[in-house]
């Protein structure tokens, strides 16, 4: 708490920098950014808060379209259409970004919070380092929260490694048997050796689980519980079916969960649904904000709630929220990006020719999308999936559906992983058009 209060104090009288919270989850990370944003806000600083997602998919740049919206600032994150260079178009927006964020801590320090991380695209990352070297002589801190496990993404790994030589390092570490024993005393509890120990074996120290296992009606759960994926359902005891089916299309929804398209979903009217929510958040399951979204009280109990479903519920899930969002009046780019990701984890399921085509179609209409927003490698990772679900269904892939991929890759700078798409299109190729652009693509391309 030393080391967070010592970079809020910098960033208010004015010189900036960045911590970076990193550990397990469930160990206190996002707790830790939530107390800095508290003391921030006692000590004066204005304050907002961004946080990543990757399975239901969402729009270019979203924890920071979701910062700057709290900042109050009105621009946009997608660049005019240009014939300019997809590199120079990046630093601008980036640039842009900057500058209204330096704008607004002209009035007032900031304080910044960009949580899981490990789940934000690879363009956010980049934009948050940009935005530490550019800021760091401004009243701005910057605090990330980030996973450091092995099924972190490679190259989300690497960033966030580029990141933390640009911020300040913090990592949480496991409850002691004193912090245990603190924690039960503070509660009105009297627990024995015995206590400690099995609350320890249980958890691990890991304050979520803790958390989780004394919110159960016993002082300590005599029983072999060794993950949050079987506390959970001690919370959900007291909740219908109904209920249940609502929380798991919410859990599928992540940050999109507005309640209007998670009953629409769940085909559940709003006054019975509302009721299972309120239910919900008694139980200390999810969180109501602003009568509008839902949120679980941590992103483990929402993939806990999603590992009881079997694949044939999840594939029908997947479809129906497609469905759904594609149905919508309004599609924002996060719908157009969700809407992709959840055709191709219904394709991935059904592994049939119709679905497959369903995806490959959302993935373009995304990837389109994602392009705009200066968004290359999120487009890419895309298109590459929309060519997968093609050779698991046994399919023939486009060669435009390659040369996609090709110029994802290169408009990101990956210019040996562009070579290849653009070498294997033309090997594919049936049409003259489709062979002249694979060739003008392999003819200009270097790699050294």
């Amino acid at each position: 708490m030393a080391v967070m209060r010592a970079c809020i104090d910098s960033a208010r009288t004015g010189l900036g920098g960045a911590l970076l919270v990193v550990g397990a989850a469930g160990i206190g990370k996002t707790r830790l950014a939530a107390e800095a944003l508290r003391i921030g806000r006692d000590t004066g600083l204005r304050c907002a808060w961004g946080a990543g997602w990757k399975e239901a998919g969402v729009a270019p740049l979203w924890p920071w379209s979701s910062v700057l919206e709290q900042l109050g600032w009105h621009g946009t994150l997608v660049p005019d259409d240009s014939d300019g260079a997809s590199e120079l178009e990046r630093f601008e927006t980036f640039r842009s970004i900057a500058g209204a964020i330096a704008t607004t801590s002209s009035s007032a320090p900031l304080l910044i919070v960009v949580d899981d991380a490990h789940d934000a695209d690879l363009g956010s990352l980049l934009l948050t380092r940009f935005a530490i070297r550019t800021l760091r002589a401004l009243p701005v801190l910057v605090v990330i929260t980030a996973r450091d496990t092995p099924d972190v993404d490679p190259a989300v790994r690497r960033a966030l490694d580029d990141l933390a030589h640009d911020a300040t390092l913090m990592r949480p570490s496991a409850l002691s048997p004193e912090g245990i024993d603190e924690l039960l005393r503070s509660l009105g509890r009297s627990p024995s050796e015995a206590d400690l120990t099995e609350v320890l074996e249980l958890t691990g120290g890991n304050p979520l689980l803790v958390g989780e296992l004394l919110a159960t009606a016993s002082p300590v759960q005599h029983a072999t519980i060794d993950s949050i994926r079987t506390i959970l359902p001690l919370r959900l005891a007291g909740l219908c079916d109904e209920a249940r089916s609502i929380l798991v299309v919410a859990a599928m929804l992540g940050p999109l969960a507005q309640i209007p398209l998670v009953l629409g979903v769940a085909s559940i009217d709003d006054t019975t649904g509302r009721h299972h929510l309120d239910a919900a958040e008694a139980a200390g399951v999810v969180r109501v904000v602003d009568d509008e979204h839902c949120h679980f009280a941590h992103r483990l109990m929402a993939d806990a709630l999603l590992a009881t479903q079997d694949d044939g519920d999840l594939a029908r899930l997947h479809a129906r929220i497609a469905d759904v969002l594609d149905g919508a009046d309004w599609t924002p780019v996060e719908h157009i990006v969700a809407t992709a990701h959840h055709r191709l984890a219904a394709a991935s399921f059904g592994r049939d020719r119709a679905s497959a085509i369903d995806a490959t179609q959302a993935c373009r209409r995304a990837a389109q999308a994602l392009v705009s927003g200066v968004a290359y490698e999120a487009a890419s990772s895309l298109l590459t999936s929309a060519v997968e679900v093609h050779e698991r269904a046994g399919m023939s892939v486009p060669a435009t559906l390659i040369i996609d991929v090709a110029r994802t890759n290169l408009a990101a700078g990956n210019l040996r992983a562009a070579r290849s798409w653009f070498g294997r299109a033309a090997e594919q190729a049936t049409e003259a058009s489709e062979v002249a652009e694979a060739a003008v693509g392999l003819g200009g391309i270097w790699v050294h």
